[in-house]
Parts: C-alpha cells; structure tokens; sequence
C-alpha cells in the first residue's frame, strides 16, 4: 500500500524546539523564531543557512521576531529591540531611546512607516526609524485608543489601521485624522463578539476576519464602507442588521454612507 508523505519535520533535535513564528523573505528565506534562538532557511538551497553576522550576537537572546515587510525583520531581546534590514545589511535599535523593550506585534504602512504594538500602546516609526508618534489609552481624549496593550495591527486597502487591543476590541485609526475610532463590542445585535483581539486578517472579498480569545471568530462584511461607526449608539442604529452565527463564526455588517 503506498503511502503519500504529507508533512516533512526539517526541523528537529534532541530538545525539539519550541516554534514561536516563522515568515519568508523576499529572497524565498524563512526566518524562524524559537526559544532556542532565531534561524534562517534557505527554500532554494533546502538547508539552514548562517544568520548575518551583524544580528548574530543578539539572536540566542531573541524573544520575539515578526517581518514587517519582505526585507525588515523586527525582533527583541530582554534589553532591547531592533530593526534589520536584510538587502542593505544594517541593524537599528529602535529603544535606544525608549523605556520599552518589548513588543507583540508590528506593521509597515503604505508610506514605510513601522508601527510597533506594546504593552504601552504603539509606537510609530519613519523610513529613518526615527520615533514620530505615540498613541496610548486616555480616558480624556475620546479620539485617542481606548485601551494601550495592542495585540495586532493591519492596515486595509484605504491606508486606514486597524488595531486589535487586549481590553478594548477593534480601535480604527484613520489615515490622515490622527484619530482612532471604536469597533463597539458586546453581546448586543451586530457587535464585536470579543474584547481581547489576537489577530486581524483580510478576507478574499476585502472583510476582515477578526479572532478573538473571549468571542470566537468574527468576519466583517466591509463591502458598504471602509468604516466603522464612531459610537456603540451610532452603530445600533446605522448598522444594516445581516447578523448570523454560523459554527461560531459571526458575521457582522460595517456601516455605509449614511454613518456620519
């Protein structure tokens, strides 16, 4: 009876480590982060290759690592956290100057900007990798984020960024306003079903599937604009009632043209 081989382990050893996060590159690299160091794989040559010898002394200390884009790796130790850029080789830390040390999760956005999602909120980093903004909760300003532990960051076709916060939901920042909005989230009719956002990926039709730790999994039908209303109220009364829960997957309509 032949048997078709389905999964190859390539990367095994006595201790089995333990895989955090991997991504390729765009020199078809996989980048891969486990809590005995950070490795690199070549898809091309089918065997692990060296790490530069610029980010070599820092990778066995690695707790973290996400690519933020097909040539910037983002990874931190217990001291610090860095930014490598892999075509040109060069090594920036972007808490030389800061009081944070640690991050969960990280972007670019459509101008190079990094955003940096903490405990603290997010940093907000240029081309340069230079600090240009900070955002964090304020129970004052209602058009700033409404909780600071971000979880996940991803920005939509509008440039707009969405972000997924610990105790607060879906926060929407959008482009151009300095501003965040609130995703409303509760129990009631055509809401957020959690509050604790682990991740935020866009559907084949331009929704968003939005994962929860404490509500499941939510699918937003962005088809009738490309925002969320401002207020829970506001959205009690111009979200288009297309509500249904199907294998806890909920699905939950964004406001049109009418939402102001």
């Amino acid at each position: 009876m032949n048997k078709t081989v389905l999964f190859v382990p390539f990367l095994l050893d006595k201790e089995k480590p333990h895989v955090r996060y991997f991504a390729e590159d765009g020199d078809k690299t996989l980048w891969i982060d486990t809590n005995k160091g950070l490795m690199r794989y070549s898809l091309d040559k089918k065997q692990f290759v060296s790490l530069p010898t610029l980010i070599q002394p820092f990778t066995l200390q690695c707790n973290n690592a996400v690519l933020i884009s097909s040539n910037q790796l983002l990874f931190n130790t217990n001291n610090d956290f860095f930014v490598y850029h892999i075509q040109s080789n060069t090594l920036c830390n972007l808490s030389k100057d800061l009081e944070v040390k640690h991050f969960r999760c990280a972007a670019t956005d459509h101008t190079g900007n990094i955003w940096v999602g903490t405990e603290y909120g997010i940093f907000v980093f240029n081309k340069l990798y230079q600090l240009i903004a900070h955002y964090e909760q304020s129970e004052r300003d209602l058009s700033a984020l409404n909780d600071s532990p971000i979880y996940s960051l991803y920005q939509d076709k509008a440039h707009n960024m969405w972000v997924g916060t610990y105790f607060g939901g879906v926060n929407y920042y959008i482009f151009g306003s300095d501003q965040f909005q609130i995703y409303p989230y509760g129990a009631s009719f055509n809401h957020l079903s959690g509050k604790a956002v682990r991740q935020i990926i866009n559907a084949p039709d331009n929704g968003l599937y939005i994962a929860t730790e404490d509500g499941g999994l939510n699918y937003l039908d962005n088809k009738k604009g490309n925002h969320p209303c401002r207020t829970a109220a506001q959205a009690n009364a111009k979200f288009t009632p297309r509500t249904y829960i199907l294998y806890g997957l909920t699905k939950i309509t964004a406001c049109g043209s009418d939402c102001s």
